[in-house]
């Protein structure tokens, strides 16, 4: 296969990939807008909370694994053990990596959301 060969399908992937994330910003800033949940909606109550504590745990300590040993250094044991949980938990909250990195994407999206919303909101201090 020759670098131009090579070359545009890396770009196709990325193309694909930067249309894939615009769909989804897209649709998670508008729940987020709206006061959606993204989390998944498990039982009710305090099983639902508990789901919902269960992955952000996770999320975080997947984010300190990315932090310290990159994407491909990282392990799913790696999280599982930063959160004190099995790797089966990490499968039965996420699919794996791919979505894991994700929802790491997404805890750090929203916050910025909410950051520039919360700017936004702030009254205009005019000088003078």
């Amino acid at each position: 296969m020759s670098e131009a060969s090579i070359d545009s399908c890396v770009d196709g992937l990325v193309d694909s990939l930067e249309q894939r994330f615009d769909d989804w910003f897209l649709v998670v800033a508008a729940e987020f807008a709206a006061g959606g949940d993204r989390g998944r909606q498990i039982g009710s109550g305090s099983a639902r909370v508990r789901t919902e504590e269960t992955r952000a745990e996770l999320v975080a300590a997947t984010t300190k694994a990315f932090r310290d040993y990159g994407f491909h250094g990282a392990s799913l044991a790696q999280t599982a053990r930063g959160a004190g949980y099995s790797t089966g938990a990490v499968y039965w909250h996420f699919g794996g990596k791919d979505e894991l990195f994700m929802a790491v994407f997404e805890a750090y999206a929203l916050t910025r959301v909410a950051e520039l919303t919360e700017i936004q909101r702030a009254p205009v201090r005019r000088p003078g």
